[in-house]
């Protein structure tokens, strides 16, 4: 008597026949098959492996910026503040800081990391060496106190270097700067000292006043007001 077909026998002929032709896929193709387990293998360890290079190589550029900054504080404390310093450990420390921004790459500790080699070239007596890396962390830091620092910085290195005018407008950016992430009567009384040393006394006049009269409870008023009295004493 021939085997009456049902709907159950039927899906049990479909599941033996499927299973049936994939084994005989796998016996035709199993180097494939093996080849994609071996790449699948292989992007897991990969991707492991990436992660743990990742996390070793910022735990090797923290280590790194640590050495350099402790070098650039001892050479800084061991001359008189404001001096240029050209000492062996300032010198390791410009390296490490370089290294440490190379490694970190965009991340904030590699934008910490330029803003110590600016200013380590600052130390050295090098503000055209500075400047370049205070503009890069001011355009592309993530943190805007830290671009505003980077900022400030670049205005310093400017007028360092001579150039008084892009000096003064980058401190102007600075005191317009909402919210103001870097003191405004601060950024105000270095425009005014620039305009002094330029001989543009007249111009320092209006910005002093202007300052002692929005700023009169800090301590930039209380300057503001002792270099007033100096021009009108020299006048």
């Amino acid at each position: 008597m021939a085997r009456r077909i049902t709907r159950k026998s039927l899906k049990q002929d479909e599941f033996v026949e499927a299973a049936f032709d994939a084994g005989v896929w796998l016996e035709q193709h199993w180097r494939k098959v093996a080849l994609g387990v071996v790449v699948v293998a292989a992007a897991v360890a990969v991707g492991i492996g990436v992660r743990l290079w990742n996390t070793a190589r910022a735990r090797a550029a923290s280590e790194m910026f640590d050495e350099g900054y402790v070098l650039y504080r001892d050479a800084a404390e061991s001359g008189p503040a404001g001096a240029t310093l050209t000492t062996a450990s300032l010198s390791d420390a410009l390296g490490r800081f370089h290294d440490t921004a190379q490694r970190a790459g965009g991340k904030p500790l590699g934008e910490v990391a330029l803003l110590y080699e600016g200013l380590a070239h600052m130390q050295s007596g090098n503000p055209s060496e500075a400047g370049p890396r205070f503009e890069e962390v001011a355009e592309r830091a993530s943190n805007p106190v830290l671009r505003s620092a980077a900022r400030a910085n670049l205005a310093q290195a400017l007028a360092a270097s001579g150039d008084v005018d892009r000096a003064i407008a980058t401190w102007t950016e600075l005191s317009e700067a909402d919210p103001p992430y870097y003191p405004a009567d601060h950024a105000v009384l270095h425009i005014a000292k620039l305009m002094v040393g330029a001989g543009r006394s007249a111009e320092a006049v209006e910005v002093l006043r202007d300052l002692v009269a929005e700023y009169p409870q800090t301590s930039s008023a209380v300057a503001g007001q002792a270099l007033l009295d100096q021009i009108a004493g020299g006048q």
